[in-house]
């Protein structure tokens, strides 16, 4: 354990008035949980285990999800980009499409190969 007792102390105390009732039976110098402290370890570890777990899910779905950016001319992008679009979009929702709509000559400044 890596934090103090005094702030060990603090949190169990916290604990305890939090949910009315004891945590711990202190003898001496040891600690035993009581049946309700058991009860709280273990949907600690329940809650630990729960968020271990969907944080990793978030990560698989990072790793999938792409981004696709472009630059079109406001001409292009009225007249030909809405129904190409649609479809893409469709075949490819984890997809996040980011468009920029620019004049030719700032397009041609930033064009990336």
């Amino acid at each position: 354990m890596s934090q103090r007792q005094p702030t060990v102390s603090h949190h169990i105390k916290f604990l305890e008035d939090k949910y009315g009732v004891p945590l711990f039976i202190r003898q001496a110098r040891n600690l035993q949980l009581t049946r309700a402290g058991n009860r709280l370890f273990a949907a600690f570890q329940t809650i630990h285990n729960d968020e271990n777990r969907i944080a990793q899910e978030l990560k698989e779905l990072a790793k999938e999800q792409q981004q696709l950016t472009f630059g079109l001319t406001m001409t292009i992008g009225e007249f030909t980009l809405a129904s190409t679009m649609v479809r893409y979009i469709q075949a490819h929702p984890e997809t996040n499409i980011v468009i920029h709509y620019k004049n030719n000559q700032t397009l041609d400044s930033s064009r990336i190969i």
